[in-house]
Parts: structure tokens; sequence; C-alpha cells
């Protein structure tokens, strides 16, 4: 994706950022202020998580205008190729899941 912002004053990469604000999402955050402190919570795993070295989470007012930035569509687009890379078998191999677990796995001659 590309990051629409500013370079001056960019604190927060636009790859980590997005990832820690769903990753929020994912544990529980409903709003912007959870979704700040949920990062503020988890700052120091999130830094040794994604190399960084913030020394605070973004505001809930950065964060808003960093989703009001990002283009809908190319996000979308950037979800969903990412998602069907994961759920893509390597070549030559077939993988059948059942109530969401990999329960075996098939050699395709």
């Amino acid at each position: 994706m590309r990051d629409v912002r500013r370079a001056q004053g960019k604190r927060y990469a636009l790859e980590p950022l997005l990832c820690a604000i769903v990753m929020s999402m994912l544990a529980g955050a409903k709003s912007l202020r959870t979704i700040e402190a949920v990062i503020d919570e988890q700052l120091a795993n999130l830094n040794q998580l994604f190399g960084t070295r913030w020394r605070k989470a973004p505001c809930w007012v950065a964060i808003r205008d960093f989703l009001l930035g990002l283009d809908e569509q190319e996000l979308e687009r950037a979800f969903r190729e990412h998602a069907h890379r994961q759920a893509s078998a390597p070549p030559g191999r077939h993988f059948i899941a059942i109530d969401g677990k990999a329960c075996g796995e098939v050699r395709i001659a």
C-alpha cells in the first residue's frame, strides 16, 4: 500500500501502525480511544514484534486521521491478496480443514 501522509511529522510507519490497529481490533477494541489504549498497553510487545522504537502510542486523533487517509479499495485489495496467499496450499499439496482445524494433509502426485 502507498502512504499518502506527508513525510513531515510522520512518527509511525504505515505497516506497523496498520498492523497495530488491526491487532487491537482483533483483541476487542471497538473505538479509537480503545485502540489507542490497547496499543499503549502493548507498546513494548509491539515495538519488539515490529522492530519499531515508538516511545508512546499514537493518540486516537492520529489514528482517526491515519484511517481516514487510507484508500478503502487499496486496503481491501491488500487484505484479500494477503488472505489468498495464506490460504493457498503449496504446489503439489492439498489441505483439508474441518471445523477450522487442519485435520490432515494429502499429497497430490
